[in-house]
């Protein structure tokens, strides 16, 4: 008797080992949730142009939306219009750009174009991604480099 309850205590102890290996397993996956969502926000922020305002001042703004929260129809009318924004967001964003180097940019550079959302072509040698020729010309003053539009 004694024995089927240490064999008893055994399973409950195997049940809440693996119950709690499970509990991690779902508080990590709602941590890289929530990690995804604060990325999303930045995106956002940078779609509206407002990223380079600084960590108070978008705050500030957040917490003024938060406390005037409009009626569902307004939010409705906020939600289409950044439906639209997003549906046409290649022409909003800029045209398709590929940008390269005579030699290796240095790493300010890089962070430079990172920052504008451009991504690094390591078999081409470029970075690509979608922008304003200006902007770009003006963010990369006094670096050679030559800007394509891609087709």
């Amino acid at each position: 008797m004694s024995d089927s309850i240490s064999t008893e205590l055994q399973k409950i102890e195997d049940k809440k080992r693996k119950l709690q290996i499970q509990e991690k397993l779902l508080k990590e996956k709602e941590k890289q949730k929530r990690a995804r969502r604060f990325s999303l926000i930045g995106k956002i922020a940078s779609k509206a142009d407002i990223d380079h305002l600084d960590d108070e001042t978008l705050l500030g703004a957040f917490l003024e939306i938060s406390s005037h929260l409009p009626s569902k129809e307004k939010q409705d009318d906020w939600k289409n219009k950044g439906k639209s924004f997003v549906s046409n967001g290649k022409e909003t964003d800029g045209t398709p750009l590929s940008i390269s180097f005579s030699n290796d940019p240095k790493p300010e550079t890089k962070k430079i174009l990172k920052d504008l959302g451009f991504r690094w072509n390591s078999f081409r040698k470029e970075f690509y991604g979608y922008g304003r020729k200006d902007q770009i010309r003006q963010a990369l003053s006094g670096v050679d480099f030559k800007i394509e539009v891609i087709d």
